[in-house]
């Protein structure tokens, strides 16, 4: 598991006050939320991104990057003071040990869109997380397709789905449905794009979808702007009720002509053998 799988799962406890082992102080209170805040920007936006991180974000994405570009170096300092997360955001050609070299710079994880070379998916580096980008379909079969996206060796998808206020208020009940069969569909974490200011219905609707955590852009912010709005919806967040339970999983297929696929007991396996493969012959 990486710090990004980590961090994700960190914001929704709860924080107290007092003292750790060794007297050390463990930090201001945090109330726990049901999703993370991440800001994406350009190197050149460190400081709208730092601005961010001073304001409880808790992670960014530096955008553009590349190799030996040094990307992460605005934003070190903040994210260590404020034990957040930075990721990079892979868009174009990939260049053979990129993986290694964004973590090798502080990342501890790489979002991979849609383009990039396969062979990106499988470089080994320690404790880093591969985030698949994933576009919301078009159709009925883009939809049932979108399953295969659990094949891929990630550890968390990013919906790149823009929502805004203007948006999500236009959003029906079949919109909403329609919605949510994409995030039942990806079986990871997963980080969606947001623009502009939301209001807490907003908020409330993307955490009932199954966002983990909601990814904003600081293109065009200023650093003041950038830390106000991030501190905004981290209130929102706190305010915001843990996403309902899920039913039991369904089957997409039977799902969607109302039936609810049924378990038919088998044997138990054996110790170590997966549920399926069959026991060997006894002797």
């Amino acid at each position: 598991m990486g710090k990004l799988i980590e961090k994700l799962h960190a914001v929704g406890q709860a924080s107290g006050n007092g003292m750790g082992f060794f007297g050390r102080p463990r930090g201001p209170q945090r109330a726990s939320r049901p999703a993370a805040v991440f800001i994406a920007g350009t190197a050149d936006e460190s400081a709208t991104l730092g601005a961010a991180l001073e304001n409880g974000a808790d992670g960014v994405i530096i955008t553009g990057w590349q190799p030996g570009t040094r990307g992460l170096a605005g934003v070190t300092a903040a994210l260590a003071a404020r034990e957040a997360v930075a990721g990079v955001r892979i868009e174009g050609e990939y260049r053979e040990g990129a993986l290694k070299a964004a973590a090798d710079e502080g990342a501890s994880f790489a979002i991979l869109d849609q383009r990039v070379a396969a062979r990106a998916l499988f470089e080994e580096v320690e404790k880093f997380d591969v985030v698949a980008t994933v576009v919301p379909p078009a159709d009925d079969l883009g939809l049932l397709a979108l399953r295969a996206v659990n094949l891929l060796p990630a550890q968390a998808a990013l919906i790149q789905a823009d929502f805004s206020a203007a948006g999500l208020a236009r959003l029906t009940v079949a919109d909403f449905a329609r919605l949510r069969l994409i995030w039942e569909s990806v079986g990871f974490p997963s980080l969606v794009t947001v623009s502009g200011t939301l209001e807490d219905a907003d908020v409330r609707t993307l955490v009932q979808l199954g966002a983990d955590g909601l990814l904003l852009s600081a293109a065009g912010a200023s650093a003041a702007t950038m830390g106000q709005q991030v501190k905004a919806l981290i209130a929102q967040l706190e305010r915001t009720p843990a996403p309902r339970a899920r039913p039991e999983s369904v089957s997409l297929l039977t799902g969607l002509i109302g039936a609810q696929a049924q378990e038919v007991p088998g044997p138990v396996p054996g110790p170590g053998r997966k549920p399926g493969t069959p026991e060997p012959d006894e002797e």
